[in-house]
Protein backbone atom coordinates (compact mmCIF):
# COMPACT_ATOMS: atom_id res chain seq x y z
CA UNK A 1 0.00 0.00 0.00
CA UNK A 2 1.97 3.28 -1.13
CA UNK A 3 1.12 6.34 1.15
CA UNK A 4 2.75 9.56 0.67
CA UNK A 5 5.80 10.83 1.79
CA UNK A 6 4.09 13.90 3.41
CA UNK A 7 2.31 11.75 5.98
CA UNK A 8 2.98 13.33 9.46
CA UNK A 9 -0.27 12.38 11.59
CA UNK A 10 -2.82 9.63 11.23
CA UNK A 11 -6.33 9.76 12.63
CA UNK A 12 -8.34 6.42 13.65
CA UNK A 13 -12.05 5.89 14.10
CA UNK A 14 -12.28 2.58 15.93
CA UNK A 15 -16.52 1.85 15.47
CA UNK A 16 -18.39 -1.06 16.01
CA UNK A 17 -18.26 -2.43 11.93
CA UNK A 18 -15.88 -0.01 10.80
CA UNK A 19 -11.85 1.14 10.95
CA UNK A 20 -12.15 4.39 9.30
CA UNK A 21 -8.36 5.78 8.64
CA UNK A 22 -7.19 9.33 7.69
CA UNK A 23 -3.85 10.05 6.50
CA UNK A 24 -2.99 13.92 6.69
CA UNK A 25 0.41 15.69 5.74
CA UNK A 26 2.71 18.04 7.89
CA UNK A 27 0.50 21.09 7.28
CA UNK A 28 -2.54 19.05 8.21
CA UNK A 29 -4.21 18.33 4.76
CA UNK A 30 -6.23 15.30 4.76
CA UNK A 31 -4.72 13.24 1.18
CA UNK A 32 -6.25 10.21 1.77
CA UNK A 33 -8.58 8.53 3.65
CA UNK A 34 -9.24 4.25 4.24
CA UNK A 35 -11.58 2.36 5.38
CA UNK A 36 -11.31 -1.24 6.96
CA UNK A 37 -13.91 -4.07 8.34
CA UNK A 38 -13.67 -4.28 12.17
CA UNK A 39 -12.79 -7.42 13.55
CA UNK A 40 -15.40 -9.61 14.99
CA UNK A 41 -15.55 -9.76 17.87
CA UNK A 42 -14.53 -6.21 18.57
CA UNK A 43 -11.61 -7.29 21.54
CA UNK A 44 -8.74 -4.94 22.30
CA UNK A 45 -6.14 -7.58 21.06
CA UNK A 46 -8.37 -8.03 17.64
CA UNK A 47 -7.77 -4.62 16.76
CA UNK A 48 -4.62 -3.98 17.65
CA UNK A 49 -3.76 -6.61 15.53
CA UNK A 50 -5.95 -5.57 12.77
CA UNK A 51 -4.07 -1.93 13.50
CA UNK A 52 -0.80 -3.16 13.28
CA UNK A 53 -1.18 -5.13 10.12
CA UNK A 54 -2.35 -2.04 8.55
CA UNK A 55 0.30 0.09 9.88
CA UNK A 56 2.98 -2.78 8.67
CA UNK A 57 1.97 -2.65 5.07
CA UNK A 58 2.36 1.11 4.52
CA UNK A 59 5.86 0.98 2.07
CA UNK A 60 6.58 4.81 3.96
CA UNK A 61 5.63 3.76 7.86
CA UNK A 62 8.52 5.62 8.94
CA UNK A 63 6.84 8.99 8.35
CA UNK A 64 3.99 8.60 10.75
CA UNK A 65 4.91 11.09 13.44
CA UNK A 66 1.87 10.35 15.56
CA UNK A 67 -1.56 8.52 15.91
CA UNK A 68 -4.44 9.16 17.34
CA UNK A 69 -7.29 7.10 17.94
CA UNK A 70 -11.08 7.21 18.38
CA UNK A 71 -12.85 4.82 20.45
CA UNK A 72 -16.53 4.97 21.73
CA UNK A 73 -15.12 4.28 25.34
CA UNK A 74 -13.90 6.29 28.53
CA UNK A 75 -10.83 6.95 29.21
CA UNK A 76 -8.33 6.91 32.10
CA UNK A 77 -4.78 8.13 33.77
CA UNK A 78 -3.66 10.43 31.47
CA UNK A 79 -6.54 9.12 28.42
CA UNK A 80 -3.66 5.87 27.86
CA UNK A 81 -6.09 3.62 29.18
CA UNK A 82 -9.64 2.66 27.90
CA UNK A 83 -11.92 2.14 30.74
CA UNK A 84 -15.03 0.63 31.61
CA UNK A 85 -17.38 0.21 28.52
CA UNK A 86 -20.61 -1.60 28.60
CA UNK A 87 -20.56 -1.97 24.88
CA UNK A 88 -17.78 -3.57 24.39
CA UNK A 89 -16.96 -6.62 25.80
CA UNK A 90 -13.38 -7.31 26.94
CA UNK A 91 -12.35 -3.38 26.99
CA UNK A 92 -11.96 -2.81 30.54
CA UNK A 93 -8.38 -1.24 31.71
CA UNK A 94 -6.97 -2.00 28.49
CA UNK A 95 -3.45 0.28 28.22
CA UNK A 96 -4.38 0.75 24.31
CA UNK A 97 -2.30 3.27 23.92
CA UNK A 98 0.89 1.58 25.57
CA UNK A 99 0.06 -1.38 23.38
CA UNK A 100 0.06 0.38 20.30
CA UNK A 101 2.98 2.79 20.76
CA UNK A 102 5.12 -0.52 21.22
CA UNK A 103 4.00 -1.58 18.33
CA UNK A 104 3.88 0.94 15.89
CA UNK A 105 6.73 2.52 17.18
CA UNK A 106 5.12 5.99 17.27
CA UNK A 107 3.59 8.03 19.30
CA UNK A 108 -0.52 7.49 20.06
CA UNK A 109 -2.46 9.47 21.97
CA UNK A 110 -6.21 8.36 22.59
CA UNK A 111 -9.89 10.11 22.55
CA UNK A 112 -13.18 9.73 22.79
CA UNK A 113 -15.35 9.87 19.98
CA UNK A 114 -17.55 11.99 20.97
CA UNK A 115 -15.36 15.15 21.78
CA UNK A 116 -13.31 13.90 18.42
CA UNK A 117 -16.73 14.30 16.82
CA UNK A 118 -17.44 17.55 18.00
CA UNK A 119 -13.58 18.59 17.66
CA UNK A 120 -13.96 17.30 13.81
CA UNK A 121 -17.19 19.23 12.97
CA UNK A 122 -15.87 22.33 14.46
CA UNK A 123 -12.16 22.62 12.44
CA UNK A 124 -13.06 25.20 9.80
CA UNK A 125 -11.28 23.63 7.40
CA UNK A 126 -13.09 20.44 7.05
CA UNK A 127 -16.34 21.63 8.52
CA UNK A 128 -18.11 22.38 4.90
CA UNK A 129 -16.07 20.09 2.44
CA UNK A 130 -15.73 16.40 4.30
CA UNK A 131 -19.25 15.68 3.74
CA UNK A 132 -19.93 11.68 4.61
CA UNK A 133 -16.47 11.41 6.39
CA UNK A 134 -15.85 10.15 9.56
CA UNK A 135 -15.17 13.57 11.96
CA UNK A 136 -14.00 11.49 14.61
CA UNK A 137 -11.10 9.98 12.72
CA UNK A 138 -10.38 14.24 11.29
CA UNK A 139 -10.76 15.47 14.73
CA UNK A 140 -8.71 12.74 16.88
CA UNK A 141 -5.85 13.01 14.43
CA UNK A 142 -6.36 17.18 15.36
CA UNK A 143 -5.99 15.99 18.99
CA UNK A 144 -2.67 14.38 18.10
CA UNK A 145 -1.16 17.32 16.10
CA UNK A 146 -2.44 19.58 18.43
CA UNK A 147 -0.64 17.57 21.83
CA UNK A 148 2.35 16.39 20.15
CA UNK A 149 3.49 19.32 17.77
CA UNK A 150 1.89 22.55 19.08
CA UNK A 151 1.60 20.83 23.30
CA UNK A 152 -2.19 22.01 23.37
CA UNK A 153 -5.05 20.41 24.45
CA UNK A 154 -8.05 21.59 22.06
CA UNK A 155 -10.14 20.25 24.63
Amino acid sequence: MVISSLVKVVGVDIGITTINICHFNKKMNLFQEVLLKSPKPLMPGAVTIELCEYFKCLENKKCIEFVGISLPVSLHHGDRLVGECSSLSGWSDVPFADWLEVRLGTKVVLSNSKQCELLGTTWDKFSSSFEGKSFASVGVARLAYEKFVRNVAPF
